[in-house]
C-alpha cells in the first residue's frame, strides 16, 4: 500500500496548519529513529558486497547519480530459497557523483543522497530510510516491514521532513521531501 499524492498533500497541510514545523513528531513504539555516518565507503568497509545487476539501476539524465545495492550475509551462513539468515543486511544507496561516471567504483568524493535498507533480526525484516541531515550524518526511520507499517512509516517520515529533522531547511524543501517520501514508501 502507498500513500496517494492527495493523502500526502493532506498530511502536509495538516502538519503545516498544526504548527508542527520544527517540532519533533512522535515516533510510534514499534519504530525508531536511526542515524549513520554519511561516508560513501562505509558499506564496503563494513564487509558488504556490491550486487551487480544485469540492468543498471536508474540514474539522472546527466548520469551524475548512481544507485548501488549492497548485501552482507553473516559469516558461516548463506542465502537459500525462502530463507534469509538473521543478521543479513541489504542496502540500496543512491549517490551523487562529481561527474557522469556510471560504472566507476564508489569514491570518497561521492555524496550519499538516500539509503533504503533491510535488516533481518529474530526472524523479522526491518526496513529503514536514511537521508543526509548535515555534513557527515544521515538520519531516518526504521520499522518492522509490512504493508500497513510501510504506510504508517511514510506518514512519520513526512512528519519528520516537515519538522526539518531530515535535513531540508526551507519550508518549500520540507514540503517537497515530505511529498517524495510519502510517495515512495
Amino acid at each position: 500500500m502507498r500513500l496517494t499524492a492527495r493523502s500526502v498533500a493532506t498530511l502536509i497541510g495538516v502538519f503545516a496548519a498544526s504548527g508542527c514545523r520544527g517540532e519533533a513528531p512522535s515516533i510510534p513504539a514499534d519504530m525508531r529513529l536511526v542515524e549513520s555516518p554519511s561516508d560513501p565507503l562505509q558499506w564496503e568497509a563494513q564487509g558488504y558486497l556490491e550486487l551487480t545487476t544485469a540492468i543498471r539501476p536508474p540514474t539522472t539524465s546527466d548520469e551524475t547519480a548512481r544507485i548501488v545495492v549492497y548485501l552482507r550475509v553473516p559469516p558461516g551462513t548463506s542465502l537459500s530459497e525462502g530463507h534469509v539468515p538473521d543478521g543479513t543486511l541489504a542496502a540500496r544507496v543512491e549517490y551523487a557523483t562529481p561527474a557522469p561516471i556510471p560504472d566507476a567504483p564508489v569514491a570518497t568524493d561521492w555524496r550519499v543522497l538516500d539509503v533504503r535498507a533491510f535488516a533481518w533480526r529474530d526472524g523479522v525484516r526491518e526496513c529503514s530510510v536514511l537521508r543526509p541531515v548535515r555534513p557527515g550524518r544521515l538520519a531516518g526511520l526504521a520499522w518492522p516491514c509490512n504493508a500497513a507499517n510501510d504506510v504508517r512509516a511514510a506518514a512519520v517520515l513526512a512528519a519528520l521532513a516537515q519538522s526539518g529533522r531530515l535535513g531540508a531547511r526551507s519550508d518549500a524543501a520540507r514540503d517537497r521531501l515530505a511529498s517524495h517520501l510519502g510517495r515512495i514508501n
